[in-house]
């Protein structure tokens, strides 16, 4: 997801990726991680060329693991 924030003058970029390595462990470490403009061009390889144009030109990238948990309802 990519939304405009500061009057437009700057983008937000939300981006999701998986580790099934990372499936069902504990968050060793912050949650919040600043990444290098090379780590989050790397974690984003291989998408569309379009998203990959942006990843060359976004500064400051972070990196926020995102804990989810599934909830079984049961009627």
């Amino acid at each position: 997801m990519v939304y405009p924030v500061s009057g437009g003058r700057g983008v937000n970029v939300v981006a999701t990726t998986f580790d099934k390595s990372k499936e069902n462990t504990v968050l060793e470490g912050p949650w919040q991680v600043q990444a290098t403009e090379e780590e989050f061009a790397e974690a984003f390889s291989g998408w569309e060329e379009e998203f990959q144009a942006l990843v060359k030109v976004y500064s400051s990238p972070v990196f926020i693991a995102v804990l989810l948990k599934a909830l079984l309802l049961v009627h």
